[in-house]
């Protein structure tokens, strides 16, 4: 997980100690090689100009090293909101076609029950019996698609979940 307080004190000891090392250590020699003022000068706008250019590379490193991390973490946290997204639709789609199914399954009970009624009904010809049963079959099925709709707004949800922590 990317943890700006600690990389931040890092990048900054690193450079309190980089800075030092080299006040110290170009101080040394800028003394030791200048016999002039005008030497001395030039050794300090030298060493001035290179110590910029070394820090102006150094940041822009750590930089495009900070903001690559940062990317590649904003790019997972948007793949998990679209998988998020997605599993939320899953079992919006699940809870619909579940609750559809029971709404139909009720409504199916009563054309059930009443073409079972009109088979037991005596007088009917050998046409109507033939009609009445295609329609209590036709029933059936619809009552068996009904019980497949509703299970699939239960289905794959016990197996699937596991402890996670959705801060992270």
């Amino acid at each position: 997980m990317f943890r700006p307080l600690p990389i931040a004190l890092i990048i900054g000891g690193l450079y309190l100690v980089f800075c030092s090392a080299y006040i110290w250590l170009s101080g040394l020699l800028a003394v030791e090689h200048a016999s002039t003022m005008a030497q001395l000068a030039r050794i300090e706008t030298v060493k001035g100009l290179i110590f910029v250019l070394v820090c102006a590379v150094v940041i822009a490193l750590m930089s495009w090293w900070l903001l690559r991390r940062l990317a590649k973490e904003q790019d997972e946290v948007a793949a998990n909101q679209m998988a998020l997204i997605m599993t939320e639709r899953r079992a919006m789609a699940g809870t619909l076609a579940s609750s559809i199914a029971h709404d139909m399954n009720n409504i199916l009970t009563v054309g059930c029950a009443s073409a079972e009624i009109l088979l037991h009904t005596q007088g009917l010809d050998s046409e109507q019996r033939e009609l009445t049963q295609d329609i209590s079959d036709s029933f059936k099925r619809m009552t068996e698609l009904t019980r497949r709709l509703s299970s699939m707004g239960r289905t794959g949800t016990k197996g699937d979940l596991h402890p996670g922590d959705l801060k992270e």
